[in-house]
């Protein structure tokens, strides 16, 4: 309850296994997209179209944001997708690309090792590990350097808004809404066990 309204959340497994909160008529509660695949210690470089580069000392775009991390912490896949490309690109080091949908791409570079179960064509889960944090490649100290694609247009993945999960999946919809309904009538002055 906050200001005097009550807001429901229904734990749901779905047949995945995997667990998600939804609204009590089925909505998704999360985002789709993690905001940062990564628990840093600060924002080293800001997303920025015209930034002096802090190795190369000259300006460069830089398309992404750099995230500093200790050596060896682990690095999150923000939504569910399917492996790319992995190994090492140029200036990147050891990058993994993830596609997540037609729309959707990211990219995280400089790791220090893979997830070793990966590989072209894996699929992974929103919050899997796909590496470590590392400075392969251009990179003055231990971060992730990370993207976000919008049709392979680069974006600022701090500030754009991200897309909403989707809902329960049609063929779960009965299973979910008798057991929702059973739950928030254990609630005491939730809508169902008011009678509303």
């Amino acid at each position: 309850v906050v200001n005097h309204k009550t807001y429901e959340a229904v734990r749901y497994v779905n047949e995945q296994g995997d667990v998600h909160y939804y609204t009590p008529k089925g909505d998704s509660l999360e985002s789709e997209f993690l905001r940062s695949p990564v628990n840093y210690t600060r924002l080293s470089s800001p997303f920025a179209p015209n930034r002096m580069h802090p190795v190369l000392h000259y300006k460069r775009p830089h398309y992404g944001v750099d995230l500093a991390a200790p050596m060896g912490t682990p690095i999150k896949a923000t939504a569910d997708g399917v492996v790319s490309f992995i190994g090492r690109k140029g200036g990147y080091g050891k990058v993994v690309f993830l596609q997540h949908s037609r729309r959707y791409a990211t990219r995280y570079a400089h790791m220090s090792r893979f997830n070793t179960s990966l590989h072209m064509g894996s699929r992974v889960k929103r919050g899997q590990i796909i590496g470590y944090v590392g400075m392969t490649g251009v990179a003055d100290g231990p971060h992730v350097h990370y993207e976000l694609r919008i049709y392979d247009q680069p974006r600022n993945p701090m500030s754009t808004a991200l897309p909403t999960a989707l809902p329960i999946a049609s063929k779960e919809t009965h299973a979910f809404s008798e057991q929702a309904a059973y739950y928030l009538r254990l609630l005491p002055g939730s809508a169902q066990t008011l009678g509303a």
